[in-house]
């Protein structure tokens, strides 16, 4: 036999056998005389722990919790649930903020975290009905930007204690430990009522259903146990018309990505120039 195909066997005087090894703590039998592990010195794999570890603060937040009942009847939504109109942006809720490129998108967000800080005013219509903070998850301005931006609005005395903006996130991934982590951190360190996510396709990997699934299961996971629970403002681009669009559903159609945006959002908003000439900074929200 060719030496280079043979399979050769421990010698039981240099290399042992049956003794307890990896196998063995691993719950394995232990090897008999003449067998040999052909895995040996493979590592077992591991869990990406970026993903698999959940936020200390989390850790002894049960996955379930299961209502009587009474409890069910008994609800009261705590003060100053309803942020923005009669459930447009509500605590414990998701909304939905979409329009095409350049549809001023990021001063409506802007906007709307400079009304909160106030406590009063309009937004896209509807009243602002109590002083909420609120937390900017950005993932689109740069610092001059945001400085801009912020720099050409009036802001209440004390919106340093409402108003906060990240920079560009390294990571981008609620199933991440490290991002979940912080955000986490921060939501419980400034009492955080609104969480605003710029944007969803940063978010995600394409526009498959099972990407949206993962995307609000890991936002489920980030704000589990959270007492009040935040509302959440998502962002979102909307595509061209498509001459298949349906009628019925109007503007809804122009939502880009799967359905799972529409059905997991409470209230949608749409916002757009009113014109597409070039200088055009009048807004039109429906």
């Amino acid at each position: 036999m060719n030496d280079a195909a043979r399979e050769y066997l421990p010698d039981p005087v240099d290399e042992p056998v049956g003794t307890p090894g990896p196998q063995a703590a691993a719950g394995f039998a232990p090897l008999r005389p003449g067998e040999f592990d052909p895995l040996a010195g493979e590592a077992a794999p591991k869990a990406d722990p970026q993903r698999e570890v959940a936020p200390r603060s989390q850790a002894s937040v049960p996955v379930l919790r299961v209502f009587s009942l009474q409890e069910v009847l008994n609800y009261q939504p705590p003060e100053g649930a309803m942020l923005v109109g009669e459930g447009v942006i509500e605590l414990g809720e998701i909304a939905l903020l979409f329009g095409p490129p350049g549809s001023y998108k990021g001063f409506a967000v802007g906007q709307l975290m400079a009304l909160g800080a106030q406590g009063s005013g309009q937004w896209l219509g509807h009243p602002v009905q109590t002083r909420f903070a609120s937390l900017w998850l950005n993932c689109e301005n740069g610092r001059r930007r945001l400085r801009d931006q912020f720099q050409k609005m009036k802001l209440p005395s004390e919106a340093a204690e409402f108003i906060h903006v990240t920079d560009i996130p390294a990571v981008w991934d609620l199933g991440d430990v490290r991002l979940r982590t912080e955000l986490r951190r921060t939501i419980e360190a400034k009492n955080i009522r609104l969480l605003i996510i710029d944007t969803v396709s940063n978010f995600t990997e394409d526009e498959f259903a099972k990407q949206f699934a993962l995307f609000f299961a890991s936002l489920n996971a980030l704000l589990h146990g959270l007492e009040p629970r935040p509302a959440v403002l998502l962002i979102r681009h909307s595509r061209k018309p498509k001459e298949t669009d349906r009628g019925a559903r109007g503007l809804l159609n122009l939502i880009s990505g799967h359905q799972m945006l529409q059905r997991r959002a409470r209230s949608i908003c749409y916002a757009g120039r009113v014109t597409d000439e070039f200088d055009e900074k009048r807004i039109v929200a429906v």
